[in-house]
Parts: structure tokens; sequence; C-alpha cells
């Protein structure tokens, strides 16, 4: 037996039947359907962008690893050619001319490499900075919802990468080292930690000024290498031109001098260092650090592209971020005796 509709019932089907809710109650299946779907499909998307940042930075770093390796291999090439060239010169044979002829030709030749190996490397370098950055940028992003193992390999390579990516480049503000002797111990042990914090930022800037120094003498000193050999093919040559006009024609005959950036030739580039990172955060980092006139001696010394220049002005400058530093450090120590003595 059936139960008989009510007025209310009736007119309540006819609204849930009717085109307008029938295409509401779809709606809201789609777009729950959707959700749902989307939050399936974002950590896969995350995963995939992660997977495609590390494969490019780990590709790039390959690259770099090989060029610095071929480079290391020219420049010692390249120093034993001068070397031997040198020696050719203070020998005496009827084939001298010709042989020096033949070994300068050799050792410009590597010369040429290596620079063009050098800007290979500069290049590379730069794009593997981005790559660093774009990987550790992913992973950052895939942490936020990953979890599980996931979350701790997620966790493992950051650890690992962010040392390579090295803190984010912002400006040293130095703290307030004024010695207070009155002041409560907790506001000086506040400002030591501040004096503290600034004397690790500024401790990393003199390790990496070291370190290009020393990279800038090393291509000076390979540009030297190469410019002892030009003067010396110079001075060979001349000498040659004056013995012919005193001997016979039956004498050997005259070589050419190693080509010069003047005449043509490309010895190694006095620009090329591998990482140049000092030089280049120096204007924008130290600005409240160091005098003016030591970044704008950097700068120039960078335009110059004299290495021996650059590598002056690079160590100049840190020794003025040295003295900086024992400086605060100095400070520091007085702070925290002070704080110490209020304690008492």
């Amino acid at each position: 037996m059936g139960y008989q509709a009510s007025f209310e019932h009736l007119s309540l089907a006819r609204r849930l039947l009717s085109p307008g809710g029938v295409c509401r109650g779809l709606l809201v299946v789609c777009l729950v359907l959707a959700s749902v779907t989307q939050g399936r499909a974002q950590p896969r998307l995350e995963q995939d962008q992660t997977s495609q940042a590390q494969t490019t930075a780990t590709n790039l770093e390959r690259v770099v690893a090989q060029l610095a390796q071929r480079r290391q291999a020219l420049a010692a090439q390249y120093r034993a050619q001068t070397e031997a060239l040198a020696e050719l010169k203070r020998s005496r044979g009827f084939n001298k001319d010709r042989e020096l002829r033949a070994a300068l030709a050799t050792a410009q030749d590597t010369a040429n490499q290596l620079d063009a190996v050098q800007r290979e490397i500069d290049t590379a370098s730069a794009k593997l900075v981005t790559a660093r950055r774009t990987w550790l940028a992913a992973i950052d992003a895939e942490l936020a919802t990953a979890t599980g193992p996931r979350a701790r390999q997620l966790d493992s390579t950051r650890a690992r990468l962010l040392p390579l990516v090295g803190p984010a480049r912002k400006k040293i503000v130095l703290p307030d080292a004024t010695l207070d002797a009155n002041a409560d111990p907790e506001d000086l042990d506040q400002q030591a930690k501040a004096i503290r914090e600034t004397e690790t930022e500024l401790a990393r800037q003199v390790v990496g000024a070291d370190a290009q120094a020393d990279e800038l003498t090393k291509q000076a000193e390979l540009l030297k290498h190469h410019q002892r050999a030009v003067d010396l093919a110079a001075r060979e040559d001349d000498q040659a031109h004056r013995n012919t006009q005193k001997s016979s024609p039956t004498q050997g005959g005259n070589f050419d001098a190693a080509p010069t950036a003047g005449s043509g030739g490309a010895g190694p580039s006095p620009a090329t260092v591998a990482s140049p990172s000092f030089e280049i955060d120096a204007p924008f980092v130290l600005v409240d650090v160091i005098d003016a006139a030591s970044i704008k001696a950097i700068t120039n010394a960078r335009q110059s592209g004299d290495p021996a220049a650059r590598a002056a002005a690079v160590r100049a400058a840190r020794d003025r971020v040295k003295a900086r530093l024992d400086g605060l450090h100095v400070k520091r120590l007085q702070i925290e005796a002070a704080a110490k003595k209020n304690r008492q």
C-alpha cells in the first residue's frame, strides 16, 4: 500500500528534478572531483619539477668538472711549452730558427685553447649557480607537502645542496659596537650576538677574497709566461735580422715572433677567472664595510682585465675587511666581559 504524496513532497520533487537543479548538482559533483584530482596531481607535478631541476644541475656539474680538468691539463701543457721554448732559444743549432717557429706556433695554439676553455668554464659556472638555486627552490616547494621517505630524501638533498648554493647575497650591515659599561647584561648579550653574526659574514668574505686572489694570481703567472715567450721571440727575431745582414746567404733564415694581441694573436685572456664572486658582490655586499676607494679600485681593476691588478685590488679589499673583522672581534670581547661583570 503506497503513501499519498503531500503537496510539499511533490513541490520538492519538482524542484530537484528541474533542469536548473540537476545542473547545479552536477556542477557541485564536478567541482569536488576536480579538487580531488588536482590534490592528487599537485605532489606529482612538484616532484617532476624537482627531478627536472636536479637533472639540469647535475649535468652542468659534470660539464664544469670536465672543463676544469681540461683547463688544468692545458695549463700544465702550456707552462711546459713555454719553458721548452725558452730552453730552445738558449740552444745552438742549424735548424734553430725553424724549430723556434714550430714551438711558438704550438704554444700559441695551446694558449688559444686555454682561453677558449676558460670562457666555457665561466659560462657553465654561471649557469650552474642558477641551476642549483632553481633546484633548491623546487625542493623547498615540494617539502611543503612531502611526507615520509620522500620528505627525508628532500631534507638530505637540501642539506648537501645548500652549502654549494651559499647564502643569498645581502648587504652586510655593521652592528652597533659601542660599549655601554652600565647596560643590562641581557642587552649586552644581544649586542654581542649581533656582532658575532656579522663576524661570521665578514669571515666568509675574507675566505672568498683569498680564493679569488689566488686564482687571479695563477692567471697572472700564466699570462707572464706567455708574455715572456713573446718577448724572447721578439728579441731573437731582432737578433736574427741583424745576423742576417752580416752573414752570408748560406746561413739559416729568420723566424717570426709569436703573434701578440696587437698583431692578431690571442694569448690567454687576462680577464678570465673561474669564480669572480667577490669582485661582483663587493660593491653591494661590502658597501658599508670598506671605503668607497677600495670598492672603486676593485671595479676599475676588473674592467681593466689585468689579472695582477685584479688580484692586488682584491687583496687590498680583503685586508680592509679583515681589519674590520678584527676590530669587531675586540669590541665583542669587551662587551662580553662587561656583561659578565654586570652579572656579578
